[in-house]
């Protein structure tokens, strides 16, 4: 069954040679290696798409009917995996593609049907220098406690940053090191520290759950897959007040927002605590974003960075945030730069676009104001 051209337009990359019949998962897990894609997207009446430098490309198949979407998951994901995808909807789980990629796997229920989505993970963790991060986020790998957040929306390398914090770490210093993570992505080995992984659903019941328990195993550094409800928020800010380095990551977009969505997760009567605590334990915020390059060749990093001074301290427990952020747009103190600042730098030095730089600067009409 061919694709309508008039409801289908994604351009098209070629299936690998020889290969005939149905498309099967290894041809498109090669496919999306060869291209360096960074996720795939099966669904039904659709061919297999691919996300490459932000960009949806399709590969030049037929659409996968309903028996074939099932034919790809079944290779995909254990009958087990399958079972309990079926009773909850949703499900996530690892998988790994001949030892060079690993994927981070999330199936769904859709409309009448099912789909699943693959989020690339390299087998080896990246360096931070790799990444291209500021020197002041490489510090944080140094710190012996504290609460560091590492933010963004979904796909901006919040994994991918921690995991790097993470094995610096590993590399360097005598540590224990314990990880909460739904599913597991990068797979650590022990070198100067012990690195404990524990996965939601196989090994604990929930990332409360297990956070809780972390704080009789005697780890040195903590790291939060995700901060999802105000108990692991609590346990987490809990558990840096009591001489812990904790690494977590939310869904925010920049410090500021950070900050209350912490505080929010909080019922108003807690909420004055809660500012206390975090003012005391915050070590740092970091806020990512990849944008294109200028040349379609891949994506650059833009990263804001708190590192909170005194006065900073007192805003938090103050209720203030709106200062916090006129600070970040103008302090150059202890490295700290705002996602304005880091997009514009990116623009003057000819990696990316003028459109880009408006697309995802936080506040446009100051930032046309700084490149007019």
């Amino acid at each position: 069954m061919e694709i309508d051209p008039k409801s289908f337009n994604f351009p098209k990359i070629a299936r690998l040679p020889n290969f005939s019949g149905k498309i099967k998962l290894e041809e498109i897990m090669q496919i999306s290696v060869n291209e360096k894609a960074s996720d795939i997207h099966l669904q039904s009446k659709l061919p297999p798409i691919l996300r490459i430098n932000k960009r949806l490309f399709s590969i030049a198949t037929d659409i996968l009917l309903p028996a074939d979407l099932l034919a790809l998951l079944e290779d995909l994901a254990t009958p087990q995996q399958l079972e309990t995808f079926k009773a909850a909807l949703d499900y996530d789980f690892a998988y790994n593609f001949k030892d060079i990629v690993r994927f981070r796997v999330n199936l769904f229920s859709e409309k009448n049907s099912f789909g699943a989505a693959l989020r690339k993970i390299p087998i080896e963790i990246p360096t931070l220098e790799k990444l291209g991060l500021p020197e002041a986020v490489i510090k944080f790998a140094n710190l012996n406690s504290g609460f560091v957040l590492i933010t963004g929306s979904t796909g901006q390398g919040k994994t991918t940053t921690l995991a790097a914090l993470a094995n610096r770490i590993n590399r360097e210093r005598d540590a224990l090191i314990i990880s909460i993570e739904d599913p597991i992505e990068y797979v650590f080995t022990n070198k100067k520290s012990v690195v404990l992984q524990r996965e939601v659903g196989p090994n604990t019941k929930s990332f409360a759950v297990a956070l809780r328990a972390i704080l009789r195993e005697d780890p040195d550094v903590i790291l939060i897959g995700e901060m999802r409800d105000l108990e692991t928020t609590a346990t987490a800010l809990t558990a840096a007040e009591t001489g812990h380095l904790v690494f977590a990551t939310l869904h925010t977009n920049s410090a500021v927002q950070t900050i209350d969505r912490i505080i929010d997760f909080f019922p108003p009567y807690q909420q004055q605590q809660v500012r206390g605590q975090l003012a005391t334990v915050i070590s740092g915020i970091v806020s990512q974003q990849l944008l294109e390059k200028i040349d379609n060749q891949g994506v650059v990093l833009a990263t804001e960075v708190l590192i909170p001074t005194l006065a900073m301290r007192n805003l938090v427990r103050d209720n203030n945030t709106k200062v916090i952020q006129s600070l970040l747009q103008t302090t150059t103190e202890n490295c700290m730069i705002s996602m304005d600042r880091s997009i514009k730098a990116l623009y003057d030095d000819r990696k990316i676009t003028r459109e880009i730089a408006l697309k995802h600067a936080l506040n446009r009409e100051e930032f046309i104001k700084t490149i007019s």
